[in-house]
């Protein structure tokens, strides 16, 4: 324990330092070589930076990787929503330190939900990116903007807890058409119809905003196609 401690502190002392983007992502780029990589859970604790991800993301990322049983909605329910970057982490809990210079304590329990896409974590990490964290939970957190932090697996136990701010949950799934400024979060084929065995007519981008139209059971039609109600959230 006094070791684990002498960690934090330690970590604690370099958050007002600048990372060294350059250094941060030659030693993962040689890590990243390994072929087993993305499935292995990420070395923690951990010092980065937590960004925010887009209204809704995580939502769609919990419905979505428990749809597939990458995470199973019975672990730490009382877990906020984030995501480390690798496959291997899904649902593993984890806690976020912070030292601002206003505020020194801890923020979790936190779940990871979701991970980066594999030809996306060499540029994530070569940013000195480590986790990223729910829209609602960085409004509570005060985290809006990229923020130095610490991930660690253990819950700190000579810092405080630092309280969070209350958050209206919003609305983020579509339940009745038609639903204006909805967008997409992640890249979705068009098909013919409501139906995986249609025919692919075209695709979106993430990200996309789109018109819709109807929705029948999972499936969302929009001008051109048809696409999976899974990824589509309100803006």
């Amino acid at each position: 324990m006094k070791l684990y401690s002498m960690v934090i502190v330690l970590f604690l002392s370099f958050l007002f330092q600048p990372i060294n983007h350059a250094s941060f992502y030659k030693y993962y780029e040689g890590v990243w070589s390994s072929q087993n990589y993305w499935n292995t859970q990420s070395p923690l604790p951990v010092y980065g930076e937590a960004h925010r991800s887009a209204p809704c993301m995580m939502e769609a990322a919990v419905a979505g990787q428990t749809r597939i049983e990458h995470i199973d909605p019975a672990v730490c329910p009382q877990c906020m929503n984030a995501a480390l970057l690798r496959a291997g982490d899904f649902d593993r809990t984890f806690f976020i330190i912070i030292n601002d210079g206003v505020r020194t304590g801890y923020f979790g329990p936190f779940k990871s939900v979701d991970a980066s896409a594999r030809h996306d974590i060499p540029g994530n990490f070569s940013k000195g990116w480590v986790v990223d964290v729910g829209y609602n939970e960085a409004v509570s957190m005060g985290t809006m903007n990229p923020t130095r932090v610490i991930v660690t697996e253990k819950e700190p136990q000579n810092l405080p807890r630092i309280p969070l701010a209350p958050v209206r949950e919003p609305n983020c799934f579509l339940t009745n058409p038609p639903q204006s400024g909805s967008y997409v979060t992640n890249h979705l084929t068009v098909r013919a119809g409501p139906g995986k065995n249609y025919k692919q007519t075209g695709a979106i981008g993430k990200y996309e905003e789109v018109n819709v139209i109807s929705i029948d059971q999972g499936w969302i039609q929009i001008p051109g196609g048809w696409i999976s109600s899974l990824y589509v959230v309100r803006r």
